[in-house]
């Protein structure tokens, strides 16, 4: 029998919410249940939906308070109270192996340890902003930790003295291969620390330009103000709604711009443009170094917008430039250390080793 395996984040989950670590989770929980590994994920329950309102019916029908569906084709078990559901569901399901990532993984972790039981328990490292996760990091003998980027592995190392495995965000690019007839310069999360203000800038000084605003999934009030009064009134600038289905956002980009001022763990915005050959240019900082690569233009952290506007405006009115750039983007996309093959391969040694 293969280890059994419960993913778990303080988050909620898709379809209702969708980002980059929850896609992630979810081909990687679709490739294990090829290869014959039992999966689920435990997540916060988000209301206001149609998935809110059926889960509560079933909780007032079943009379319980842990019920799962089978939206994502595995089970999802979507509680109000995680923390303290987790024992539950643990001793339910009997795990072989619970894996924290995103949100409050140190604590969902501790309490997981804390519960009795055979498994093992991960923590699944998706960003570096460890001070929001929940506590300190510790080592224990029962837990191991991943990382989604070189990157994010040597700052735990050089953080907290702890070794993590670095196995990046696994990708279906089959799923967002576009033809590379886009138009738009496309900005995807116009949040600060995305670098929205830049972004902004960039397009105020390139109006014969135009550009394609991406909004996510949620937003500060000082954010939704900052969008109406300085992104709305450009006329070179669409803002658009957060989409399910980012095929359509791919096939409308010319350029991918990812200018972030904090440190990307990895940045998979920058490895869906490159499968079709969409150049990407972003910040040379933490885990778009890798990700993006030379695949893509890599700028330096203080760069200004008039040298982002010199490589956009390059990419635009020289051809040969942009072919050139384009094709760095496909063959990086096509490297076996990031295909969906290769990963899997990489975590499935990871579980049976441990």
């Amino acid at each position: 029998m293969k280890p059994s395996i419960l993913f778990v984040t303080s988050h909620s989950y898709l379809p209702q919410k969708i980002g980059g670590a929850e896609a992630s989770t979810h081909q990687l929980c679709i490739e294990m249940l090829k290869n014959g590994y039992p999966v689920s994920v435990l997540s916060t329950l988000d209301s206001g939906d149609f998935i809110s309102f059926k889960t509560r019916l079933k909780m007032k029908l079943h009379r319980t308070d842990t019920v799962c569906d089978y939206v994502m084709k595995y089970p999802v078990f979507r509680v109000w109270d995680l923390h303290e559901k987790l024992p539950k569901v643990i001793n339910s399901l009997k795990p072989d192996w619970v894996i924290m990532q995103a949100g409050e993984c140190i604590k969902l972790a501790k309490i997981a340890l804390q519960t009795n039981g055979t498994h093992k328990v991960s923590i699944y490292v998706r960003d570096v902003e460890f001070a929001k996760h929940g506590g300190e990091y510790f080592a224990d003998e029962k837990l191991s930790y991943i990382a989604n980027s070189d990157f994010t592995s040597q700052k735990l190392l050089k953080c907290f003295q702890l070794k993590s495995t670095a196995i990046p965000p696994m990708v279906d690019y089959s799923k967002y291969k576009v033809p590379l007839t886009g138009t738009q310069i496309v900005f995807i999360c116009p949040f600060p620390e995305k670098g929205v203000h830049l972004a902004t800038e960039i397009a105020k000084n390139n109006p014969h330009l135009p550009f394609l605003f991406v909004e996510s999934w949620s937003y500060t009030d000082e954010v939704k103000r900052y969008l109406v009064e300085n992104v709305e009134p450009l006329k070179n600038v669409k803002l658009t709604p957060k989409q399910l289905d980012m095929v359509n956002i791919y096939s409308q980009a010319k350029i991918v711009i990812m200018p972030s001022l904090w440190e990307e763990a990895w940045g998979r915005v920058a490895s869906e443009a490159q499968v079709s050959g969409i150049p990407v240019i972003a910040r040379a900082i933490g885990g778009l170094k890798e990700s993006v690569g030379k695949g893509g233009i890599l700028m330096a952290p203080d760069a200004t917008a008039f040298d982002w506007s010199e490589k956009i405006n390059k990419l635009f009115s020289e051809p040969s430039y942009y072919r050139e750039i384009s094709q760095n983007a496909l063959e990086y996309s096509q490297r076996e250390v990031i295909s969906v093959d290769h990963l899997t391969r990489q975590f499935i040694k990871l579980i049976e080793q441990e």
